[in-house]
């Protein structure tokens, strides 16, 4: 058996992603033709079913991306936890290789308790230590989570030509940027992650240097041939994200141009685990003009379609805990220190202290009201949205340190970075105008590195900054050109920086919910396939039904706007939903 996770065959080693309540996608990366089968059952060792053996062969048309294998697994049982390896042989040869073996848990129902881990910017550049990173790897490993949530600046697609102050060339940097350099960039930098991933479904979010902005997209005149594209294909290739079925959410838009399709974009979408409710935001593919170029940071949107989804995702779920994951929020601080000098510059850093402004919370600069000229159609900024419909955390990247901050009972948690072993300043926090109130404070701040590890049950959520420190013993990397040893009388790897304790959000029985002016909007928690009616009075005794619903999805927030000018303006009335228990 190959514990092994590359070989000269297997160049991209076990990876998994897309986990359901009946299965799982493996992944892997080969250099050549193979037939792949997966051997898999409930006990270690114990392998009572397989995946039918397929042949995979290299495209071609397409060599660049050399032989990348997909196998979902399916038919699985719920909440249950599943041992698996692979085996593998090049076409025609006489006899099937076994790899190790690897683990996975299938989706959480309700009433459970699981975890799950965060990290954020983990770069691989000239800032980035890949012992530091596999450190930071092993801990994850060893957190046993169900999944693992990354919120962006993986690939570096725009600092790959740039092998000085970019990419280094031993990380696939230093080249001129086309489809070939991001494709061997992508499995390079994947090639750590599969240190946790191969037993951790991991979940892709985009980040500013995926560079996939719709500004650059939108101006290129060859729409298969530009940053954009090839990144774009480069994730969907060998990091699959969610598309819309019936476990997962999502952008069911493919993206089409005059003539073609880069197909869907896989870039925002959400799933429930658990108790809780995972959203991952994309605020890139929507932003068409350069916040920099135009010096106007309302540039950055979600778009009014991912708004929209976005607010109706979290209106229809009834889960204890909704937690959003996106790489930065939309609009932020507008001026960067550079050199000492305050400069103008509208890349979207900061937390909470700038989370009133632009499409986020839907001021101008200078703090007037903004969001109904700027954003006309639209319900309220996305801050209010959040707060509305009790959203938990926000995950958040991009600034480079670790940062606790609470605004209006939502939890804004800027994510340290896996890999950079800045132990001592702050990251962007100057950038993004954060400021350090101290523990025990709505404004928390702390150095890299590490990850996040969230436990959640059904009574309570707990979240940890679990650090990574470089040891003297710790697996050295290939490329590693020294061995460090960072741990000290008071730093330990795996030591927790910062905990805090999440409590559930649960919407009352029924209630009002805000909705636009001459409207009157109820929410309740339904059962599936119940009819309900809505009724109404103006005095508690005599009540018309004004309309019945029946709602099919199980654990959902049902919904009900009334926009009767004769009930919802006229004299005091009263609303109440019937139904059989």
């Amino acid at each position: 058996m190959n514990n092994l996770l590359t070989d000269a065959t297997i160049v991209g080693a076990e990876f998994l992603t897309l986990p359901k309540t009946d299965g799982v996608t493996l992944n892997l990366i080969a250099s050549v033709n193979q037939q792949v089968f997966v051997e898999y059952g409930t006990a270690p060792g114990q392998y009572t079913a397989s995946t039918t053996p397929t042949t995979f062969n290299i495209d071609n048309a397409k060599p660049e991306f050399k032989n990348p294998i997909r196998i979902p697994i399916t038919g699985l049982q719920p909440d249950t936890e599943y041992y698996y390896r692979v085996r593998h042989r090049n076409v025609g040869a006489p006899f099937y290789s076994a790899r190790g073996e690897r683990s996975f848990h299938t989706a959480r129902p309700r009433g459970t308790t699981f975890s799950f881990t965060v990290t954020a910017d983990p770069h691989i550049d000239v800032n980035t230590d890949m012992q530091l990173f596999w450190r930071a790897m092993a801990n994850i490993s060893l957190d046993q989570p169900d999944i693992h949530m990354d919120v962006g600046d993986i690939f570096m697609t725009d600092k790959l030509a740039d092998g000085l102050l970019g990419v280094p060339p031993k990380w696939g940097g230093g080249v001129t940027i086309n489809q070939t350099s991001v494709n061997n960039r992508a499995i390079i930098f994947r090639n750590a992650f599969e240190r946790a991933c191969h037993s951790i479904p991991f979940f892709f979010g985009l980040g500013n240097h995926e560079a996939e902005y719709g500004y650059l997209f939108n101006a290129a005149a060859d729409k298969q041939n530009n940053v954009p594209a090839w990144d774009l294909k480069a994730r969907k290739a060998f990091y699959p994200a969610p598309t819309p079925d019936t476990f997962y959410s999502g952008n069911p838009t493919p993206k089409d141009y005059t003539g073609g399709t880069l197909g869907l974009l896989e870039d925002y979408y959400a799933f429930e685990w658990g108790e809780a409710l995972f959203i991952m935001l994309d605020p890139f593919w929507n932003t068409n003009t350069n916040p920099n170029s135009a010096n106007d940071a309302w540039k950055w949107s979600l778009g009014q379609v991912q708004y929209n989804w976005l607010r109706d995702t979290l209106k229809n779920s009834s889960a204890k805990y909704k937690f959003v994951f996106m790489h930065h929020i939309v609009g932020g601080s507008t001026q960067a220190i550079i050199n000492g000098t305050p400069t103008a510059q509208y890349a979207a850093r900061g937390g909470i202290e700038v989370s009133d402004k632009y499409e986020w919370g839907g001021k101008n600069a200078d703090g007037s009201p903004g969001f109904a000229t700027q954003r006309p159609g639209w319900d309220m900024p996305i801050h209010d949205l959040l707060v509305m419909n009790k959203v938990n955390v926000v995950f958040h990247g991009h600034d480079h340190l670790y940062g606790y901050q609470v605004k209006d009972g939502i939890v804004y948690l800027e994510c340290p970075q896996p890999g950079t072993p800045n132990y001592s300043s702050l990251g962007s926090a100057v950038d993004g105008q954060y400021v350090d109130l101290g523990a025990n404070s709505t404004s928390y701040l702390l150095p890299n590195s590490g990850h996040i590890r969230i436990t959640v049950s059904p009574d309570q959520a707990v979240a940890d900054y679990v650090r990574s420190y470089r040891t003297s013993t710790d697996p050295m990397p290939p490329d590693a050109s020294s061995v460090f040893n960072d741990e000290t009388a008071s730093r330990h790897n795996r030591d927790i920086s910062h905990s805090f304790v999440l409590a559930p959000k649960v919407f009352p029985p029924i209630e009002v919910a805000n909705v636009a002016p001459g409207q009157v909007g109820l929410r309740w928690n339904a059962v599936a396939n119940k009819p309900y009616q809505i009724q109404w009075s103006t005095d508690l005794t005599n009540w018309t039904t004004i309309d019945t619903l029946t709602f099919t999805n199980t654990n959902t927030n049902a919904t009900y706007t009334d926009s009767l000018p004769a009930r919802v303006n006229g004299q005091r009335a009263f609303y109440r939903v019937m139904w059989n228990p």
